[in-house]
């Protein structure tokens, strides 16, 4: 019985984390976006709610965002200024720690005010919401006795908006694609290229792969979701050629970042076994 305990605790404490994370409703949306000027001042809003029937505190704080190809994600602390392009230091919030009672909301402003200066493209940082449990060390609501050791197990989830700078029309989108991957996994078939944005400004396109023959006839187009790439970050572009039989095809893989970028497009040779 008592080799069971310290799954018996884990256990517990992933139950009442799971319990925590849903008690939290953040309205607002996780993607604040704004057209800015030297010099210019911005200002919005999120709500947090506790649906839950404990009191529960949150903790508001900035942080800085990069990723990779792969699906990797990094935040560090905005102090630590690991991305050149950030905002945070733009970025005023109050409050940065809240308690709410059962069923009860409150506001949480921002403001984005940008300096004077010569700014070009996209800057961004993100805002983390993050529960903080009542049995937490860092807890204003401390439930245990601060003279005695204690082991807590925890999982924590954030909701982090990212907020995003755009400096007008400046700055340029400078896509590089690379490792080409064809995949299947669960009787679907996938084809993929990274693209990393080596540019100044960020980037949400539209992607496609057109697909033709041996014979250079049209045998389809088939089309993917594109992620947004910020500047020194990189995203795989999966496309579904399920449909594709077998053969071996010539393609051109196209990405399309709208009027403020070039179209680029790469040839791939393709074959289906």
């Amino acid at each position: 019985m008592k080799g069971k305990l310290p799954l018996l605790l884990f256990i517990i404490f992933s139950v009442c984390s799971i319990e925590l994370q849903a008690a939290i409703l953040m309205q607002g949306g996780y993607s604040h976006e704004f057209t800015t000027v030297s010099g210019g001042v911005y200002k919005k809003s999120i709500t947090l709610k506790n649906r839950g029937r404990t009191p529960q505190e949150i903790k508001i704080y900035l942080e800085d965002y990069l990723f990779k190809a792969g699906g990797s994600s990094k935040f560090t602390a905005a102090r630590l200024r690991k991305n050149p392009r950030s905002n945070s230091q733009w970025i005023k919030f109050s409050p940065n720690r809240v308690v709410l009672a059962p069923g009860t909301e409150r506001v949480v402003n921002y403001t984005l005010t940008i300096p004077h200066g010569s700014f070009i493209g996209t800057y961004w940082s993100a805002l983390i919401i993050e529960p903080v449990a009542a049995s937490s060390l860092e807890s204003s609501q401390k439930q245990y006795n601060d003279k005695k050791v204690h082991m807590n197990i925890q999982q924590v989830a954030r909701h982090a908006i990212q907020i995003v700078a755009q400096m007008g029309d400046t700055g340029k989108v400078n896509i590089k694609l690379n490792h080409p991957i064809m995949k299947k996994e669960s009787g679907r078939r996938t084809f993929s290229l990274d693209a990393k944005n080596i540019g100044t400004r960020w980037i949400r396109p539209e992607i496609w792969l057109d697909v033709y023959n041996q014979q250079g006839s049209f045998v389809g187009q088939f089309k993917g979701n594109g992620s947004r790439i910020y500047p020194n970050t990189s995203v795989t572009l999966p496309i579904d050629i399920s449909r594709l039989k077998s053969g071996k095809y010539k393609g051109l893989f196209v990405v399309d970042g709208g009027h403020r970028s070039d179209i680029l497009a790469t040839d791939i040779n393709l074959t289906i076994k």
